[in-house]
């Protein structure tokens, strides 16, 4: 036989294995790209938005749902520099809702239009604006100054706006909580505890907004104010927080030195939570008014420091709680009373805290 010679103790060769999956499904791949995702967001949500907004949401929505690895040249710094400008235009928010709670100009408001209109420029035509202004003023190449001081006004009027429609909503002071400290704390995580993270995107997320979160509830805790609405609010500007957090990376990622992007978000997500927390935690007093959420800070740690060194019927403990409540319920008072009654405290708590140092030697 001239054929090849054939060895009959060799196995035959095994057929290849089959999947058990189906041969249409595709390779999940480890980590979605910015992009990945070619829809729309009016496709995605099914909602018939402008193409100026629609073009403006759907780049939001890829960049948050982005979760590739940061580049090794990453700029930390940049991101930190950003949480700051953020702290500075939610503190234009805060001092709008403080503005509208005077009654001459929620009144005027309210009496000249309505609370239907205010309602509606507040929560829809003011947002859309925004983002409309901000997308234009991107493409003519505006001044990055000039749009942040347009955004501090801007936060400063819908602040107002969402004081008048929201004044009467009162919530307790000690009972909210006290996010004005997550983008501080999430911008020192990124700086410290980033770059470690930085080849997983969803570690990197987790670690510097979670970080600031249980931090968060303890001093909560410490405080001895943890409630429902308290833990809720912290959720909630954890996520937002989350959310805007991967706004800023996109930006940085793309080389945006300005990331107005990401303000505009933060100003708008703001705005959205302090009428959502109104409404659910908030109790409608005809006489009364409430106040901003962001409590000033030195009130929430003087409360953990009260807490930590003066039990609950030491007469010193009893007149810094008067104080503490007098300031609340009378925060309209002058501000030579006001800055009074701080510094007394403040010798007050020192005064405790040199005698009670001793005793725990």
């Amino acid at each position: 036989m001239t054929g090849k010679e054939v060895d009959y103790d060799e196995e035959p060769p095994k057929a290849p294995r089959q999947s058990s999956q189906p041969l249409d499904r595709k390779a999940k791949t480890p980590r979605m790209r910015a992009g990945a995702d070619n829809r729309r967001f009016s496709q995605i949500f099914k909602v018939d938005l402008p193409p100026v907004i629609d073009d403006r949401l759907t780049e939001i929505y890829h960049q948050v749902t982005d979760l590739s690895p940061l580049p090794p040249d990453f700029d930390y710094r940049h991101m930190f520099t950003s949480y700051v400008w953020r702290a500075i235009f939610l503190t234009s928010f805060t001092l709008g809702i403080r503005f509208g709670n005077i009654e001459l100009i929620s009144g005027s408001f309210l009496g000249l239009f309505g609370s239907f209109i205010v309602f509606i420029v507040a929560y829809i035509l003011v947002p859309v604006g925004l983002l409309y202004a901000d997308h234009k003023a991107e493409e003519k190449g505006i001044n990055l100054d000039e749009r942040r001081i347009t955004l501090i006004g801007v936060s400063a009027l819908l602040g107002v706006l969402g004081s008048a429609m929201n004044q009467h909503y009162v919530i307790p002071a000690d009972k909210r909580a006290p996010a004005y400290f997550l983008p501080g704390l999430i911008g020192l995580h990124v700086q410290v505890v980033g770059p470690h993270f930085a080849k997983d995107r969803i570690k990197f997320v987790a670690v510097s907004v979670g970080s600031a979160y249980i931090v968060g509830i303890v001093l909560t805790s410490m405080a001895g104010n943890l409630s429902f609405g308290q833990l809720c609010g912290l959720t909630v500007s954890a996520i937002l927080a989350a959310i805007n957090l991967q706004i800023i990376v996109a930006a940085i990622i793309n080389h945006k030195v300005n990331i107005m992007q990401a303000h505009v978000a933060a100003v708008l997500m703001a705005l959205y939570q302090h009428l959502i927390f109104s409404r659910m935690f908030g109790t409608y007093k005809e006489n009364e008014k409430s106040y901003s959420f962001n409590y000033r800070p030195y009130t929430f740690f003087i409360n953990i420091v009260t807490n930590a060194l003066m039990k609950k019927n030491h007469s010193l403990y009893r007149f810094s709680r008067f104080l503490l409540e007098s300031r609340m319920k009378y925060r309209h008072a002058s501000s030579v009373l006001a800055s009074l009654r701080r510094a007394l405290a403040s010798r007050l708590f020192l005064v405790a805290f040199l005698q009670s140092a001793p005793k725990k030697c």
